[in-house]
């Protein structure tokens, strides 16, 4: 009788590359770390703030036909429209890796109440001793992560868009010589008010002055002896519109002031 001896043979997964885990790939993966964020501007919401953070991105690099696509919705949540925009344009140029860029565009769409972002698309060059100017690399054409903050300092590579004065209306807390005042400063352009707190609530109506960030408030009703402020000379804060800071003239001192906002809505002021 002829013995019959099996023999099991293992096949072992191959550790040869193959092409979807080539260099390339990796360099795909290595170049696809850029982040986005978009908003409505906060001191003027007929513009959108986009910010594109390549802090990731090596130095030796630059982005090109960098496109982003967003949708606005109205206040019950709605969509209003998709757009896409161009961030890089004639206008502005390549961006350089290593750093966060930051652009305002217009929109026409006033029912607007939110923006959120789709997609962003961008090609990316490596830089050596010179500019690459032949063919997009395999890499191009990566879609990045959404609405990530950068964390480092951001390049503004164009003036941020006019101040509008109703980016100051709403009630604020206020604070003159670092105490806190008893009632809230309401501002509803172009009018403003103190309505100063307890029984028998008074309102003291202002004069209203905006240029731009800055602000200056007067009493219309003063007397000189009161230990009142009488006069408030301020900006607003520029990334946020959410505070005041500036300088308070008091009975005959000059000191320093900041009224943080509690609220965008702004009751009319009182006839």
């Amino acid at each position: 009788m002829r013995k019959i001896t099996c023999l099991t043979v293992f096949l072992l997964p191959c550790l040869i590359p193959s092409n979807l885990e080539s260099i390339k790939d990796r360099e795909r993966g290595k170049y696809s770390s850029v982040s986005w964020y978009v908003r409505l501007y906060a001191v003027n919401p007929a513009y959108i703030e986009v910010t594109v953070d390549a802090t990731k991105v090596p130095d030796d690099s630059t982005l090109s036909d960098v496109n982003f696509t967003v949708e606005f919705r109205n206040r019950q949540r709605g969509l209003i429209k998709q757009e896409t925009y161009e961030f890089t344009d004639d206008k502005v140029g390549d961006l350089e890796g290593g750093s966060a860029h930051r652009r305002y565009f217009k929109h026409d769409h006033k029912s607007a109440v939110s923006v959120s972002g789709v997609r962003l698309t961008y090609t990316i060059w490596r830089q050596g001793t010179r500019h690459i100017t032949g063919p997009p690399p395999e890499y191009a054409e990566l879609e990045s992560n959404i609405n990530a903050e950068p964390d480092s300092d951001v390049r503004v590579v164009e003036p941020a868009p006019p101040v509008m004065p109703e980016a100051f209306n709403g009630e604020y807390r206020l604070f003159v010589d670092g105490i806190k005042q008893n009632g809230v400063l309401i501002i509803k352009y172009p009018e403003a008010y103190f309505s100063a707190g307890g029984r028998g609530a008074k309102y003291l109506p202002f004069s209203l002055s905006i240029e731009g960030h800055h602000v200056v408030m007067g009493l219309k009703r003063y007397r000189f002896r009161s230990n009142l402020f009488f006069k408030l000379d301020g900006y607003l804060s520029t990334q946020t519109a959410d505070s005041i800071a500036g300088v308070a003239w008091k009975g005959d001192k000059t000191v320093g002031f900041y009224a943080i906002k509690l609220s965008t809505d702004s009751p009319a002021p009182p006839r």
